[in-house]
């Protein structure tokens, strides 16, 4: 299975290997070419488990600003493949100064956590505008009113573990009313539960290529 959305390549089958011709990285399974990826559409690849990669296109990955991370078959951090840094060094100042400073790692955190929290709720109204079920609208909407309260107090944050429990929040009442935003074709089509590493619906993926992406 391979699906392109956009420059983060995942490959996930044990028995995959990466290899480069010219500009373009060519995944294979068994020999056989299952998925070929322009390397300038390429920001990274992620190397699951034992899938193997050659080390030319390992030297094109470096050279070319594309890092490799490897990570067990659970999806846990183990190391990555980087080319030569280039950077100011104020800047690198600057940023260990943020990292050191509590305040100012409190108020990146909000405004990360705000953006997800707000995308829920842009969501979930978009449903409730959609929607032709009035029982099923009123959750929605109530939903989206308490997250516009954890919205409110989050910025009253003094700590990361506060802005943690506001995220672990919002991500509580949002999935709980998921299920609601699922327009039905058919009974077998139904969110129950949230799982992780990795998810069970595609645990069984060959090679997938991906988006992490923050727009709503």
């Amino acid at each position: 299975m391979a699906r392109k959305i956009e420059n983060t390549l995942y490959v996930t089958n044990p028995d995959a290997y990466v290899r480069k011709k010219h500009d373009v990285l060519i995944v294979e399974i068994e020999k056989n070419e299952v998925l070929r990826v322009p390397g300038h559409h390429l920001g990274s690849v992620v190397m699951f488990g034992e899938s193997g990669i050659s080390h030319y296109a390992l030297d094109w990955c470096s050279t070319n600003g594309v890092t490799v991370t490897r990570v067990t078959r659970s999806g846990r951090y183990t190391g990555s493949w980087v080319g030569p840094v280039k950077g100011n060094i104020l800047l690198r100042l600057d940023q260990f100064k943020t990292y050191n400073s509590n305040d100012e790692k409190v108020k990146i955190a909000i405004s990360y956590i705000k953006g997800k929290i707000m995308n829920q709720r842009a969501m979930i109204l978009r449903t409730a505008r959609d929607i032709n079920e009035d029982e099923i609208e009123k959750r929605l909407r109530k939903t989206a009113k308490q997250l516009k309260v954890i919205l409110k107090d989050i910025s009253k944050s003094q700590s990361l573990d506060e802005v943690r429990g506001f995220e672990g929040s919002a991500a509580k009442l949002y999935f709980e009313i998921f299920n609601d935003m699922i327009t039905k074709t058919n009974d077998s089509i139904v969110f129950n539960k949230r799982t992780r590493r990795p998810p069970q619906r595609y645990s069984k993926c060959y090679v997938i290529l991906c988006l992490c992406s923050f727009k709503s």
